[in-house]
């Protein structure tokens, strides 16, 4: 709801409702406050998960609103970060406060999981670390790159796409049916196949004329092969950044619409509280409890469990 529909549905149930100006003031403290916190603590991840948008802003401009979750297998998926009206460099403090182990607390190799936008997995990937594009934003990205060339008509550039689809799709298909046979020189061999067939295609796409679309594949062809190579050393990650899509989604339903702008400190402040409400309902719930009744605060234990849900007549 909107700081004055907030007020006016308050104003039903409680008697001295703040005003609107009261809400929107309090939402940008706390909000940012959350956000402080969220940004300094110490989290222990297998991968990082970064994705980016924008929002319209007061000024005219456009803010950008970057996201970058902390997950692992087997939890909950974990706010890392979030900025609003900054660039991904902003991120790189809180970046490195990530612990990066297994399940089982042992060190694994520092990764990211992002899509193809530019200068995005540099930014975001840890020293010495990882980055595995997201193999669902791959052919989509390839098109893209085909259609910048200028050369190739659609129903060439589909066959591509298709092509490379297929390589991914052997990639993801292997590892899930070899891994857990412990087959694992059968997915060495399509690690090689997969790399060896995105070089090739670059240098066909090169003798062409295609020199976008030869650089982006000849690019990737170490990294589309990242989730594999690291499940043979029994690090599981993500192949696709899916989750935080639908996460964005959330951001875009709420914060998008064309008659909005904003401030950069009051997006923040409500992205912050709405991500966390989505992601981690247990950290938004602590907080706010925290807020409204103080840092002693603790649920009284009345005795009473439910032991079934509903009722009969």
């Amino acid at each position: 709801m909107t700081y004055r529909n907030t007020n006016d549905e308050l104003g039903r149930v409680a008697i001295g409702v703040p005003s609107s100006h009261t809400i929107n003031r309090a939402i940008i403290e706390y909000g940012n406050e959350l956000n402080s916190e969220i940004a300094n603590r110490e989290l222990t991840a297998m991968t990082h998960q970064p994705d980016g948008t924008k929002l319209h802003s007061q000024s005219g401009r456009k803010h950008d609103v970057n996201i970058i979750l902390a997950t692992g297998m087997g939890h909950m998926p974990r706010l890392r970060s979030l900025t609003v009206g900054k660039g991904w460099d902003a991120h790189v403090p809180a970046l490195k406060k990530t612990d990066f182990r297994d399940s089982k607390g042992n060190p694994v190799p520092p990764t990211t999981v992002s899509d193809m936008e530019k200068g995005l997995a540099t930014m975001t990937t840890p020293l010495n670390g990882f980055w595995q594009p997201c193999l669902v934003h791959v052919p989509r990205h390839l098109g893209f790159e085909l259609w910048k060339d200028g050369i190739m008509e659609f129903e060439d550039r589909k066959g591509y796409v298709r092509t490379i689809t297929g390589l991914l799709r052997h990639l993801k298909n292997s590892v899930a049916c070899h891994l857990p046979k412990n087959e694992h020189d059968e997915i060495v061999h399509r690690i090689k196949q997969t790399t060896k067939e995105f070089r090739r295609w670059a240098t066909i796409l090169l003798e062409q004329g295609m020199k976008r679309a030869s650089f982006f594949l000849r690019r990737l062809s170490n990294a589309v092969t990242t989730f594999a190579s690291l499940a043979l050393r029994g690090v599981i990650i993500p192949w696709h950044n899916n989750l935080l899509e639908r996460l964005m989604g959330e951001v875009s339903k709420r914060c998008k619409h064309k008659w909005m702008s904003w401030t950069s400190r009051g997006a923040q402040a409500l992205l912050t509280l709405l991500v966390v409400r989505v992601v981690e309902p247990d950290t938004h719930a602590a907080f706010w409890n925290r807020k409204i009744f103080g840092d002693a605060y603790t649920i009284p234990n009345m005795g009473v469990s439910i032991t079934r849900l509903g009722a009969e007549c």
